[in-house]
């Protein structure tokens, strides 16, 4: 059927709007950066690894912070474009740590928060409190969950994904306090940490406006041959300590 003028110009309209966005989404400001896995189990499993790096990749994505993984110095996606320019760098240490064996209030993540730059910054995650929070879980609840009656490496890694998320996220944000909700609250729930559903895991209004100011900074420590030079707008005072979570 033949169309009419307005409906081509209608057409013409909704093609030019289609290339606005994304000419904007190109053009939005992205972060980038690298973090080093270090596992202490040897040889982990590759199901664990893929799905704990998928899982924090997407957790952040969602607000245009990219994260390139690498272990023992070699990229896990070395196929994949790199970024251009990296705003910092991450050092992670999955480990076990059979002495606290004991429940209630397991310590899930650990970082430190000692200046605006962010070189190698440690985060230690608990491979083994991870898992006996996970192992809390019914039967039921955990079929009812994710499909399956038992834990499996996959669970085990999104449940590692997320807490690793959390850790980045108070030092890309350079905050040592908690949210109420969402990925910086201070206690992650068994059924939160395994469910496939992370609606759970979002920054509130107030991080997001904070995550684009650190953009700022973090871009403004950058060298002129990785990206233009910008004005520093946030000045985020010098944080020394550290920050946990934990479970239950």
């Amino acid at each position: 059927m033949p169309m009419t003028p307005q409906a081509r110009f209608s057409g013409r309209v909704a093609a030019l709007a289609s290339v606005a966005l994304s000419i904007a989404r190109l053009a939005a400001a992205e972060m980038c950066f690298d973090v080093n896995l270090r596992f202490s189990d040897r040889a982990p499993s590759r199901a664990l690894v893929e799905s704990m790096t998928r899982e924090a990749s997407a957790i952040w994505q969602r607000y245009d912070v990219r994260i390139q993984w690498s272990t023992e110095g070699q990229s896990l996606a070395p196929n994949s474009a790199w970024c251009a320019a990296r705003h910092g760098s991450f050092e992670a240490f999955i480990v076990r740590r059979w002495a606290h064996a004991t429940s209630g209030n397991a310590v899930l993540g650990t970082t430190w928060l000692k200046s605006v730059a962010i070189d190698r910054a440690p985060v230690y995650i608990d491979q083994s409190a991870t898992e006996r929070v996970l192992d809390s879980l019914a039967t039921a609840d955990l079929y009812h969950l994710v499909g399956h009656q038992f834990i499996a490496p996959s669970d085990v890694g999104r449940a590692l994904g997320r807490v690793l998320a959390h850790e980045i996220g108070h030092v890309i944000l350079a905050v040592r306090c908690h949210g109420t909700r969402g990925l910086m609250r201070p206690v992650f729930l068994a059924n939160d940490l395994v469910t496939h559903n992370r609606q759970s895991y979002s920054l509130s209004d107030g991080e997001l406006t904070r995550l684009r100011g650190r953009e700022l900074t973090l871009k403004a420590q950058l060298s002129p041959g990785e990206t233009a030079s910008l004005q520093r707008t946030d000045q985020v005072s010098r944080l020394v300590g550290s920050t946990k979570t934990r479970s239950p």
